[in-house]
């Protein structure tokens, strides 16, 4: 008797063995490392809807300041590269950490890396909804990468002429060096109307509008650099729906109902004076911008890689200047948060924070001192945006603060521990030291990282 009950109770716990056995792998917990300060380069900042801010670094993985500790995740965390490119959050408060090497998502519990399919056929993949997720795939690949929730689709940017001219012309088999493709994409905007826009590394900028795609090339974009190219790194669109594509000289009415200039890549356009240029030579140049957003108050605002930043409100302009010991600094990025406070991501000096007059350095040496806001759950920081003031308004009072910001005037000077982010760009210098180098602005220092002038043909 004993033995035949033996035997119901293995055979009735025998389909819930199987059962759990066809459950799907649960993606083990991701684990924070606790550090006291940020990276010196930092890419990308974005803010999640619990208040929490992100950094994503050029080497140290991605860092996270929920208000009470600093801490990162690393490629020893799961995370699919320590070189992080961009942060992106879904509906349902997942973040995305795009990298050259992939993209990984964080639920808040766990970290995977998604598995991009194999390039998808012409005109497969190529959807446009307003949830998806859109990444850059990366250095020499010419190609953008889709989530839909479900699939990572990695895409081809649609060839042109002028991009398949220009692969004609310099066949890899002779500038071995020449590591990168006219269609990289540096960066990804969605568009008032819903229109997707990239901004390519030599070929302008690209809309898609969810049936095709078509350009604005940079030579229709005046940009007047001779042999060089600096690539569409920044796009925005302001209040009157003009669009501003890097180049501050010209904005762009797409589609126009009256008389309009045809593209070479297809896309109709009037263009018209953009910003009132009168920089001499060697003042500071705020022609070319690395990155741009418009404000809740519908001002533009645009960060030079070496000439600071610049506010520009329909009528005037406005230039803050974001020093380091008297220094200019180079800036990758500038960003809004949910509050309104607008940050800086760096080449060399971590992140900047906007108090109203002027941009400062953010220290998280002050975090055992901080407490949290009553007004908002954004730890230590000022519920009221920032961006709302004028400049040589007096800022508002401001609750005390977990991250501790200085002038950045006022800060040593630091060497700088981050690599140039395109390494195809050092191998062509390096096999190239009999050329000057090309400057750009008033000095070598304010040449953007990437920045192509001199060191390889252009068509």
């Amino acid at each position: 008797m004993s033995l035949r009950i033996v035997g119901l109770l293995v055979l009735a716990s025998a389909p819930s063995c199987a059962a759990r056995l066809q459950e799907p792998k649960v993606a083990p917990l991701a684990i924070f490392e606790r550090v006291t300060a940020l990276d010196r380069c930092i890419w990308a900042i974005h803010e999640d809807r619990s208040g929490t801010h992100w950094f994503a670094s050029a080497g140290s993985g991605v860092y996270r300041f929920d208000g009470a500790s600093l801490s990162r995740l690393t490629r020893a965390s799961g995370l699919c590269s320590d070189d992080i490119r961009s942060i992106q959050e879904d509906g349902a408060g997942h973040l995305y950490f795009g990298s050259h090497d992939g993209v990984s998502k964080f639920d808040g519990r766990s970290l995977v890396t998604l598995e991009a399919s194999a390039d998808d056929a012409p005109g497969v993949g190529w959807k446009l909804t307003p949830d998806d997720l859109w990444f850059s795939a990366g250095q020499d690949t010419g190609a953008v990468l889709r989530y839909d929730g479900e699939k990572l689709h990695r895409l081809k940017i649609p060839p042109t002429p002028l991009g398949e001219e220009f692969l004609a012309k310099y066949p890899r088999a002779e500038y071995p060096n020449m590591k990168y493709s006219p269609y990289d994409v540096y960066t990804t905007y969605r568009d008032r109307q819903g229109n997707l826009w990239f901004g390519t590394a030599s070929l302008g900028a690209c809309r898609y509008d969810g049936r095709s795609a078509a350009w604005i090339h940079e030579q229709d974009l005046g940009f007047d650099l001779g042999n060089r190219s600096f690539g569409v790194r920044a796009i925005a669109e302001d209040r009157d729906g003009k669009f501003w594509l890097t180049h501050t000289r010209h904005r762009y009415t797409v589609d126009p109902s009256g008389e309009a200039q045809q593209s070479r890549g297809g896309l109709r356009y009037a263009r018209e004076r953009g910003l009132p240029h009168g920089v001499e030579r060697g003042a500071e140049d705020y022609s070319y911008v690395m990155s741009m957003l418009r404000d809740e108050g519908g001002d533009l605002w645009m960060a030079t890689y070496g000439a600071g930043v610049w506010r520009f409100d329909g009528e005037r302009l406005t230039h803050y200047p974001v020093e380091v010991g008297g220094v200019p600094i180079t800036v990758f990025s500038i960003y809004r948060d949910r509050g309104g406070d607008l940050w800086l991501g760096t080449h060399e000096h971590g992140v900047c924070r906007f108090d109203g007059t002027k941009f400062g350095k953010v220290s998280f040496e002050s975090l055992p001192t901080a407490r949290r806001s009553s007004r908002s759950r954004r730890v230590g920081f000022s519920a009221r945006p920032l961006v709302a003031r004028r400049p040589g308004a007096p800022p508002p009072p401001r609750g005390p603060s977990r991250i501790a910001s200085r002038s950045c005037a006022a800060d040593p000077t630091q060497r700088s521990s981050c690599r140039s982010p395109f390494p195809c760009d050092r191998a062509l210098r390096a096999s190239r030291e009999r050329r000057s180098p090309r400057r750009w602005g008033r000095s070598s220092r304010s040449r953007p990282s990437g920045w192509r002038g001199g060191d390889h043909p252009r068509a």
